[in-house]
């Protein structure tokens, strides 16, 4: 039955096809492959020999969907287009593009309507079919979606990851147009929904995609043409870049400088086996590293002492990183060498946000940056921008040069009639970035992709904001000694066993014995990009004892946290 089966399925991919339906696997590490070796495993290239490995058919397919109003993605990591309902959807886009009339009908991941990673996706189905109509059933529980009236979202599967159902016509018949239909609440509710109406019975929100998001999902018009005129942060930085991936952060990133050193000695005096290596250090394998090659690496190091780095882990969490290439993942070190080289400044923000309903993305740093050290889901990554960068002269002699595009930096000393300092602007940005009017106001674009930024006019409001921005800088850096909170610590058993925050009398338990306290609720819940800071430094120390740094850290962090809540309303005060 299974071989008839699949002859049958073979046969039928082959024949014009009229209608397209189903519930295709979502599955960001896909199942159908990309790349495959061909016909010689080997073949030469310049003399040497590489690996022959050649291009799908569904992945040269999946090509158009990497370009966008005829320009390439430019995405840094666009590899949810290869998950697997993508794919499906190629297919299916394939097969009716060969026929004058047809429908695809799925149900699918809906992230693909508002990703920027999908943008190119979008632009393509809008050329190949006539009517694009789009049911999103919500359910994101990663989102935490609930109902505009504030009820349960539930999903119609016992999944996280929210679906949709597409319904894509090729008719020449047809007026062109997209439309969509949100539908949240409980899951018997959208089963009723759905074997009620029809098509024809829903009342459709039409959509007009623009360039070059071309966006699946309705907006508000007006305030999103506003957003629009405003800067995006990449449109002032020239170079920025991800955080750092280690793929084994336990093995090469650790609380104490010390302990991180003597680790690696270790390593380095031990034997040249893999095996032995990845058991004794408890390090899993993991496909494309090689824990030889950083073994090998060490072995031609003199002082392994200068491979180790400060990184900021967690917001207020810094640590300390065998920086060396052949043992780090992803090193980065075409952006990470400009916090290295000399002293600097980062802005540090995500692309997209797929969880909770605010924006609280944005942080700073002076040392090299971990890549979920906004948050820690997938879709966060974080994103650096230096505000200076180092190179040499032709002695070998290290310079810096402001980290600002050219076209901006004219436009920016033009509108306000003067030369600001690159100090002067990232302060600038730092504070609108934490106006609380703003992240309201614009919350749901800010999700989208990097936020962009609106200019004053009046130049004295930029020097005001300006002002507390670099406040603002300065605390989150912890070099603001001047902040005081009364947080004290209670108690003389310094290991962390479960962290507990009891808002009567503002507790802070790290143990059943010890605590932090007064601290109060607004500080302890205040988030920055994916994580209660005070919350996340204690529970990731579980097991651990603090050390008298780990207690004025957190006295510090508090203090700086309630500054900040105080500069936000500041903000907004003349704006």
């Amino acid at each position: 039955m299974l071989s008839d089966e699949a002859r049958g399925s073979s046969e039928i991919k082959k024949s014009p096809i009229l209608v397209i339906m189903g519930n295709p696997p979502y599955s960001g590490h896909s199942q159908t492959a990309s790349k495959i070796i061909g016909e010689r495993e080997h073949k030469r290239i310049k003399g040497k020999k590489v690996k022959d490995i050649r291009d799908t058919w569904i992945n040269d397919l999946l090509q158009d969907y990497y370009q966008v109003d005829g320009a390439p993605l430019g995405e840094r990591n666009p590899k949810w287009l290869q998950d697997d309902y993508v794919k499906f959807i190629r297919f299916a886009q394939h097969k009716i593009q060969q026929i004058e009339r047809g429908v695809v009908a799925i149900i699918t991941n809906h992230g693909f309507l508002d990703n920027p990673t999908f943008r190119g996706m979008r632009q393509s189905l809008m050329t190949t079919f006539d009517r694009l109509y789009f049911l999103d059933l919500h359910g994101n529980s990663n989102k935490k979606e609930t109902a505009p009236d504030g009820g349960k979202d539930v999903n119609v599967f016992d999944i996280q990851q929210g679906v949709g159902i597409s319904l894509l016509i090729k008719n020449p018949a047809l007026k062109k147009g997209v439309f969509h239909y949100d539908l949240f609440g409980k899951r018997q509710y959208k089963y009723d929904f759905c074997e009620a109406e029809s098509v024809k019975s829903i009342k459709w929100k039409s959509l007009k995609p623009k360039s070059s998001s071309y966006l699946f999902i309705p907006q508000d018009k007006k305030t999103a043409k506003k957003y629009q005129t405003y800067t995006s942060i990449k449109d002032i930085f020239n170079v920025s870049g991800v955080g750092i991936t280690t793929a084994h952060d336990d093995f090469v990133i650790d609380f104490q400088e010390g302990e991180l050193l003597n680790r690696f000695i270790q390593f380095a005096n031990s034997k040249r086996d893999a095996e032995t290596l990845h058991s004794y250090f408890g390090v899993k394998y993991k496909m494309g590293w090689d824990i030889l090659r950083g073994y090998d690496a060490l072995q031609e190091t003199k002082d392994i002492g200068q491979l180790v780095k400060n990184i900021h882990y967690r917001p207020f969490d810094n640590r300390y990183i065998l920086y060396e290439d052949r043992l780090v993942w992803r090193a980065v070190r075409k952006i990470m060498r400009h916090m290295l080289e000399g002293d600097n400044l980062g802005l540090v923000s995500v692309r997209q946000v797929k969880t909770g309903k605010t924006w609280q993305h944005i942080t700073v740093s002076n040392a090299m940056v971990e890549s979920t050290y906004l948050s820690n889901k997938t879709s966060e990554i974080d994103y650096l921008f230096p505000l200076y960068l180092y190179n040499e002269n032709a002695n070998g002699d290290a310079y810096k040069t402001e980290n600002v595009k050219p076209a901006f930096r004219r436009w920016i000393d033009n509108y306000y009639g003067k030369k600001l300092s690159p100090e002067n602007i990232i302060g600038y940005i730092y504070a609108v970035l934490h106006s609380p009017d703003y992240r309201r106001r614009y919350a749901d674009l800010l999700r989208m992709d990097f936020p962009r930024v609106p200019f004053v006019k009046d130049i004295k409001e930029f020097n005001r904001l300006a002002k507390i921005g670099d406040k603002l800088i300065n605390a989150h850096l912890l070099k603001d000694d001047k902040l005081k909170l009364s947080l004290q610590l209670h108690g003389e058993n310094l290991q962390v066993k479960k962290v507990k925050y009891h808002e009567a009398g503002g507790k802070l338990f790290i143990n059943n014995d010890t605590y932090f306290a007064p601290l109060p609720p607004e500080v302890f819940d205040f988030p920055i990009g994916g994580y209660l800071p005070l919350d996340k430094y204690l529970k990731s120390r579980k097991g651990r004892e603090l050390t008298l740094n780990d207690v004025e850290t957190i006295r510090k962090a508090a203090a700086a946290t309630a500054f900040t809540i105080k500069q936000m309303a500041a903000i907004d005060k003349n704006t």
